[in-house]
């Protein structure tokens, strides 16, 4: 069930400092930071809302027109690459069944070219054709805005040194404190948060940038109610030069989208 009015949409527009918020170029992130608070909630639906609202801000459109995209600027098609790669990140926040979900929403709404019902007829033929070949392969309608993979250039020595790094920028001092401690619950705990989580997604900076994705990582744990977590990563924004009060203001909006989601915190969110 959706929870997105229009009233709410325009609540999220109006979080964004005015003079951000009719500039997607710099209003982007608090529609990231939407994204990831609701997919984690597990609104794949809004999801698709969000970005498709998102969207909006590079088009003479309004809410009241009929929304489908044909032909992306290079504008959306940056920021459709964006949307994806925030999915992904807090899919190691929590968990790859509501990233994929939110994934497949956005790669639905992102219908890229007209066709007549010819070339549909030929399309669904050739699709028949090529299911064997394809059935490991995702296929959308999405552009083809595919993240590189880190493998494809990059050994795992190196991933992992990246992961690493990124890491202990965020965590600064406690850093080794906290892998003690992880490798003293579980032997293979802070290997696979390296392998898996910090080394080939959250360093990876091909997409977003460190703050960035420290933006979305705050708003996937806040509906989560995990608070050490999250103020490690508060103070982690903090260590990588995010502005306080702008990670105040995420904080904010993904508490309001987590009560829109009937998302009710046992304890405070912690703040900085």
């Amino acid at each position: 069930m959706s929870v997105l009015t229009r009233s709410r949409l325009l609540y999220i527009q109006n979080s964004i400092p005015l003079q951000q918020r009719n500039n997607l170029q710099l209003s982007y992130i608090w529609y990231l930071s939407a994204a990831a608070t609701l997919s984690i909630c597990n609104q794949p639906q809004d999801v698709k809302t969000v970005y498709k609202y998102a969207l909006l801000q590079d088009m003479d459109k309004s809410l009241d027109d009929d929304f489908q995209i044909k032909h992306f600027t290079p504008l959306q098609q940056h920021m459709t690459r964006k949307f994806k790669e925030a999915l992904l990140k807090s899919s190691c926040i929590g968990g790859l069944p509501k990233a994929i979900n939110s994934l497949h929403s956005v790669a639905s709404a992102a219908a890229t070219k007209e066709q007549d019902v010819g070339e549909e007829e030929e399309e669904e033929e050739e699709e028949e054709k090529d299911k064997e070949e394809d059935k490991f392969r995702f296929r959308s309608e999405s552009p083809n805005f595919v993240r590189k993979s880190d493998y494809e250039s990059e050994s795992k020595e190196v991933i992992l040194k990246r992961g690493n790094e990124h890491f202990r920028r965020l965590y600064s001092k406690v850093s080794d404190k906290i892998i003690t401690k992880m490798n003293g619950t579980s032997p293979d705990l802070w290997y696979t948060v390296l392998s898996c989580c910090y080394g080939p997604i959250l360093s990876n900076e091909e997409v977003l940038n460190d703050q960035e994705s420290s933006i979305v990582v705050i708003s996937s744990l806040i509906p989560q109610n995990v608070n050490p977590q999250l103020y490690g990563h508060l103070k982690g924004a903090l260590n990588i030069d995010c502005d306080k009060n702008f990670i105040n203001s995420v904080q904010n909006l993904s508490l309001e989208i987590s009560e829109w989601c009937g998302i009710y915190l046992k304890e405070k969110s912690v703040r900085l």
